[in-house]
């Protein structure tokens, strides 16, 4: 059976989200499967929201 990798990344300050797609697109394209969760908490921050709508990731019954 495979193993898969759970990584969180949280705390103050920035370059979460980059650091995030910077591990998921290496994880691509060594051709695994990723899958990327993202918990917005509160009205701030809503244009990575906007962006997952636009892209068409599945999630358009997702609040504005």
């Amino acid at each position: 059976m495979n193993r898969g990798t759970i990584q969180v990344i949280c705390g103050e300050g920035k370059g979460k989200t980059s650091s995030a797609l910077g591990m998921g697109i290496e994880a691509l394209t060594k051709n695994r499967t990723v899958i990327m969760i993202q918990f917005l908490k509160g009205c701030q921050g809503r244009g990575s929201l906007e962006i997952m709508k636009k892209t068409g990731t599945g999630d358009e019954d997702l609040p504005v």
